[in-house]
């Protein structure tokens, strides 16, 4: 029995890390069961979402033969040196392609030696890892597009490949609470990805977020935001704001991201090097596009990275984070990292695989 009230106990260990956490289980059974309950997992994933706290930015050097993690505390604006990642994969070793990050599952891509690429979900503060059923008739196809997210309908992670070639697109989904891949309906023949640069849906409102392009008449195209209903598993467009230079080579979509719930999209001006950010604050509806701010630095994932090549000896860069509500860049250097990459953002969490 407990001295002090457990909706306390519950409420204090909210606020700890995971990795405290971790050890509080071999306290004693009361604890165990306590800790692995999916009502408080579930809780004290809320409680981090809120506090930011127990975050880290995981990167990926650009061979992607490693991965880095980057612990920072958004209230303290403390960043620390990046450790590189110990991936629990046997015979898996050629390059971890990241899918993306939900409820502190990260979701991987490798490909073996033979060139095959498998599905792996991994919780980096447990390290516990699950290696995905392999997906039949995939060989052959020219791209491949992944997402991964959580429907809040059916309490179930799911992870969605889009892969084809010239002649149609196939769409496959995998239930972690099923361990099975399904076909779906394919993706409309009139919609297709933007230069597949970017293979990894972004997770906003219950949806995984593409750039794409829709055919028009006269043999154009216009940019549009390729969406997923996790819980519908349909397709949808989302319109982008309305950009008057769609000269894709002059100004154009950059990357699409998640910024504080919202879908957040950033366009480049190869020209005068200036990227501005626009955020979605009520997700589909095409005027609720704000336009943030602009800043004239290479934007990756909102991180804004530039490397210093008078300390490139020493992999040193400058981290570069836009304060929303002050309206100010912070500059800070990281020690241990690598020269180019791909960024997610994970958030520790006791999720069980």
């Amino acid at each position: 029995m407990f001295a002090i009230p457990l909706d306390l106990i519950v409420e204090i260990l909210c606020q700890l890390p995971v990795k405290s956490l971790l050890r509080f289980r071999c306290l004693s059974k009361e604890f165990r069961s306590m800790i692995d309950d999916r009502d408080f997992i579930r809780r004290h994933h809320n409680a981090c979402l809120q506090t930011n706290s127990n975050r880290r930015i995981i990167a990926r050097n650009n061979e992607g033969t490693t991965l880095f993690s980057l612990e920072f505390d958004s209230t303290t604006n403390v960043i620390a040196a990046a450790k590189i990642l110990d991936v629990p994969i046997q015979n898996l070793r050629f390059g971890f392609p990241v899918i993306g990050s939900c409820h502190g599952l990260l979701a991987l891509s490798p490909m073996d030696h033979q060139g095959h690429i498998t599905a792996v979900l991994w919780n980096i503060s447990t390290n516990k890892l699950r290696i995905l059923p392999r997906i039949r008739g995939d060989s052959g196809d020219l791209f491949g597009c992944f997402g991964f997210g959580y429907d809040l309908a059916s309490d179930d992670y799911k992870l969605v490949k889009i892969f084809g070639n010239q002649s149609s697109t196939k769409v496959i989904v995998y239930s972690l609470r099923a361990d099975s891949w399904r076909w779906i309906e394919d993706l409309p023949d009139y919609c297709y990805f933007y230069s597949f640069h970017q293979q990894r849906g972004t997770l906003v409102a219950g949806t995984l977020n593409w750039m794409g392009q829709m055919e028009i008449e006269s043999r154009e195209s216009r940019v549009l935001i390729i969406s997923f209903d996790l819980k519908s598993e349909n397709f949808r467009n989302v319109p982008i704001p309305d950009i008057t230079n769609t000269n894709l080579g002059k100004l154009g979509i950059y990357d699409i991201n998640d910024l504080g719930g919202c879908l957040c999209l950033s366009c480049i001006d190869g020209c005068e090097q200036v990227v501005d950010i626009w955020v979605m604050k009520e997700y589909n509806v095409k005027d609720s596009w704000t336009k943030l701010f602009s800043f004239s630095y290479l934007l990756t994932n909102i991180y804004v990275i530039r490397h210093d090549l008078k300390k490139g000896k020493d992999e040193i860069v400058e981290a570069i984070r836009h304060d929303l509500k002050r309206g100010k860049d912070e500059i800070v250097e990281v020690e241990k990292w690598p020269y180019i990459f791909s960024v997610t953002i994970y958030v520790d969490s006791l999720v069980s695989l």
